[in-house]
């Protein structure tokens, strides 16, 4: 979060933000997420650590959100970010292997990097 908040909003930015996200989440991050997506009902009963976790996690969301951009090209970082976290999840790949689609775990990893990429890339307007 730190070197996020030290570095210009460009295209090249958004792209190294989400690749630098991937490898936290298939590296040290993976078996928070795991436990997270685990413990979920007992996660709820401590609101204090769900308010936390929801912090960070609107941070996450807001360093690679542009506030000046267009409505659409949020919508569009969003959507970034939210593929690369769910190209790291177990569900995400476990769905699609029950809907008869066929891949690796590595395989929707690089997948998702390669959606978020488009995503995130050149913007098309500015707020008005």
């Amino acid at each position: 979060m730190a070197w996020s908040q030290t570095q210009p909003r460009t295209t090249e930015f958004r792209q190294e933000y989400l690749r630098r996200l991937a490898q936290l989440l298939q590296g040290q991050w993976s078996r928070w997420i795991s436990f997270v997506q685990q413990n979920q009902p007992a996660l709820r009963d401590h609101s204090e650590t769900g308010q936390k976790m929801q912090s960070r996690l609107l941070l996450l969301c807001a360093a690679v959100i542009e506030p000046d951009a267009a409505l659409q090209d949020q919508l569009r970082s969003l959507l970034g970010l939210l593929a690369v976290y769910l190209g790291n999840l177990a569900p995400a790949s476990a769905m699609l292997r029950s809907l008869g689609f066929e891949a690796t775990p590595e395989e929707l990893t690089a997948a998702a990097m390669d959606v978020a990429l488009e995503l995130v890339g050149e913007r098309t307007s500015r707020r008005s």
